[in-house]
């Protein structure tokens, strides 16, 4: 158990901003696909499945976590986020824990879309290299969120 918390608040720690820039990364380097379609994917598969595979142990480590305790990365205090290492001291809001989850789909998701539309399963490569872009964004907004929803508390902190 312990070791989940020290995963999953080393994503808070020093990862969150760090998965955001990723993903912004990914955003810019996708539009390289709006210009020319045809261009090789495999280097932008393989920082996807990177990208992937980071998101997949954070991801697993607070669905571990969830299942077990009420939050997983809790602050100095009982009752307070992890956010009080800094100046600013946040109360827990459970009732953000949905949009957490949420959020954290969404990345999830749009990583799988990214396979999905190089891989020529569904539509022609060139079509869904496209789209890439747009789908890469989302998940940058999405990285955006989680952070929004760990550092800021709701309209109900420490209910």
């Amino acid at each position: 158990m312990d070791v989940l918390k020290a995963i999953h608040s080393s994503s808070i720690v020093f990862g969150l901003y760090f998965v955001a820039l990723l993903f912004l990364v990914q955003t810019l380097w996708s539009l390289v696909y709006l210009v020319r379609p045809e261009a090789s994917a495999r280097a932008f598969l393989f920082y996807n499945r990177i990208l992937s595979v980071l998101i997949g142990i954070f991801t697993l480590s607070g669905v571990a976590l969830a299942l077990k305790t009420p939050i997983a990365t809790p602050g100095l205090k009982p009752g307070d986020s992890i956010v009080c290492g800094t100046d600013a001291c946040q109360p827990l809001d459970p009732s953000r824990n949905w949009e957490h989850w949420m959020y954290t789909s969404f990345m999830v998701l749009s990583l799988i879309l990214v396979e999905v539309l190089l891989s020529g399963r569904f539509m022609e490569r060139r079509v869904g290299a496209r789209y890439l872009g747009l789908v890469a964004f989302f998940a940058f907004g999405a990285a955006i969120m989680v952070m929004r929803v760990v550092f800021l508390p709701g309209s109900t902190p420490g209910d």
